[in-house]
């Protein structure tokens, strides 16, 4: 396998430098991200299970015994989100414009093509000089803007992930959510209606896919182009992205272990507290009696790769812990006890300059852009 092969299954804890016997020690500065927190009182009990015990009521003990538990929970949501057919098509990019900002950067709007003559729209940013330099998946939010919000060329440039992690020494990718540019979306009506038109014919094109696996499947061809590109460097992969965007940031995290970093910020890790049952995410079935699959069960799948997760008392916030906690003990085992977190601002739904400084942080200090290593 090359260094861009989706490992899909097994925790590779050789892959990532990791002795599972010797545990990296906790920084002081993410300490606070890791301790307890007490969920508010009307907070609805938490839909979780057991990760560590197996099915035979074993407790796990080993990486070698994780590595199972996670192929059993990988295997069972790969079933329930489906994928697109195999092999991908080309990405066969093309470039729109080509834009020289201050700094020296490099601004570029991409269409790659992630299906068969459908084309999705990009912003790829690149800093200065020869690289290779980290790189970053940039995922907008619910706007209207799309791709111009992380470009730093929408209404809200604290959003403006793109634009200005590319300040920071890193190769950036902002694309358009298929929700506002799939062939057929309506040019009429109000917004929810085309989503639920596009969700529609995204369905019938691909049934028992859902649409959340198309999210993963276009953030990942974001990663496929960015592992062809001699400039970026191909272990230092991370995404970050707000409300919607940091959905797809965690889901993308858990299905493609080439993205080694993230940063979710307020898209609600809990199937209750967000509309996860729209059918452009994981549909109505969650909400059915005797469901399955859990949604701290995704953020197991991340482990032992650096996940942050901020919230603002919003859709986030302590009421997330019971779902980022249970993650601890995974991490623990597997020699980076460090690398998960959560972070609270309770400045509601919002990216304020405190969220903005802990997700650079958090991405400096793991994926490592030239100059602050």
């Amino acid at each position: 396998m090359n260094a861009c092969t989706i490992l899909i299954g097994a925790v590779c804890v050789a892959a990532w430098g990791i002795a599972a016997t010797a545990a990296d020690p906790v920084p002081d500065w993410i300490k606070p991200l890791q301790a307890t927190r007490k969920p508010p009182k009307d907070a609805k009990p938490p839909s979780v299970c057991d990760l560590m015990t197996g099915p035979d009521g074993s407790k796990i003990t080993t990486a070698t015994q994780w590595a199972a538990q996670r192929k059993r929970i990988h295997d069972k949501w790969t079933r329930f989100l489906g994928q697109l057919p195999k092999p991908h098509c080309p990405l066969e990019p093309r470039v729109v414009e080509t834009v020289t900002l201050d700094g020296s950067i490099t601004r570029k709007l991409l269409q790659l093509q992630v299906e068969p003559d459908i084309w999705m729209r990009c912003y790829l940013f690149v800093p200065p000089g020869k690289g290779p330099f980290p790189a970053c998946v940039c995922l907008h939010s619910t706007s209207d803007e799309t791709i111009r919000q992380p470009a730093g060329l929408g209404s809200q440039p604290e959003k403006a992930f793109a634009l200005d992690l590319a300040k920071r020494g890193y190769v950036t990718i902002a694309n358009e959510n298929f929700e506002w540019c799939y062939p057929g979306r309506p040019t009429t009506g109000k917004a929810w209606d085309k989503f639920h038109a596009v969700a529609r014919i995204f369905l019938a094109k691909y049934p028992g896919v859902k649409g959340m696996a198309k999210m993963i499947h276009d953030a990942s061809r974001c990663v496929d182009y960015l592992c062809t590109l001699p400039t970026v460097r191909k272990d230092a992969i991370g995404t970050i992205g707000h409300s919607l965007g940091a959905k797809e940031v965690t889901y993308l995290m858990a299905f493609d272990e080439r993205v080694v970093c993230g940063v979710s910020s307020e898209g609600g890790v809990a199937f209750e507290f967000t509309n996860y049952h729209d059918p452009w995410y994981l549909g109505p079935e969650i909400k059915k009696k005797g469901f399955n699959l859990y949604a701290h069960e995704v953020v197991a799948l991340i482990a032992p790769r650096a996940w942050l997760l901020i919230g603002g008392n919003s859709a986030d916030g302590d009421k997330s812990w019971p779902y980022v906690g249970p993650a601890l003990p995974i991490y623990r085992l597997l020699g980076r006890p460090g690398a998960v977190g959560l972070f609270v601002h309770d400045k509601g739904h919002a990216v304020p300059p405190e969220g903005r400084q802990i997700a650079f942080r958090w991405l400096d200090y793991f994926l490592e852009p030239s100059g602050r290593r």
